[in-house]
């Protein structure tokens, strides 16, 4: 039985990260790349799935074209993690969502002495939940699990 895809490993240079090309003798006309794992030096790994036909010309045409979309895909990604896991961030959260959904309790006042925080010591039963029993001095632990979630999660968990 004859292999389905060949595989090869174009190794990083200064102008590209490394890259595993798999070529498929089923694949036609259809081509794919997408990010795998880092490589040995910690960097971004890519797979580019390609036609088992496809010339050195078109490989690199197609890493020209796709690879900076993969990259500011991951950028973009990156950088809007990077803005919701901060304490901060999950305080302004919560009290937005305690403005929209439990308005009285804002008119309370009993949410200006409010602490919400990321923790990540929440063992991985407790961690499915992403969020706990409020700890002594009043501050409500929320799993650091959690802050990679989408932002609607992220809000149905801090509603819970």
């Amino acid at each position: 039985m004859a292999q389905r895809f060949k595989r090869e490993i174009l190794p990083a240079t200064e102008d590209r990260p490394q890259i595993e090309l798999v070529r498929s003798a089923r694949r036609t006309r259809t081509i794919s790349m997408q990010r795998n794992g880092v490589d040995e030096h910690g960097d971004p790994a890519y797979r580019l799935l390609i036609p088992a036909a496809s010339t050195s010309e078109e490989i690199d045409e197609h890493i020209a074209r796709l690879l900076p979309r993969i990259q500011r895909r991951a950028a973009r990604r990156e950088r809007a993690t990077q803005l919701t896991v901060t304490d901060e961030y999950l305080r302004s959260r919560a009290l937005h969502l305690a403005q929209k959904n439990l308005p009285e309790l804002v008119a309370s006042g009993r949410l200006e002495k409010l602490s919400i925080r990321w923790v990540s010591n929440q063992p991985p039963a407790a961690a499915e939940s992403f969020g706990g029993v409020p700890c002594p001095g009043g501050a409500l632990p929320a799993a650091a699990a959690g802050a990679g979630l989408p932002g609607g999660v992220r809000a149905g968990a801090l509603a819970c």
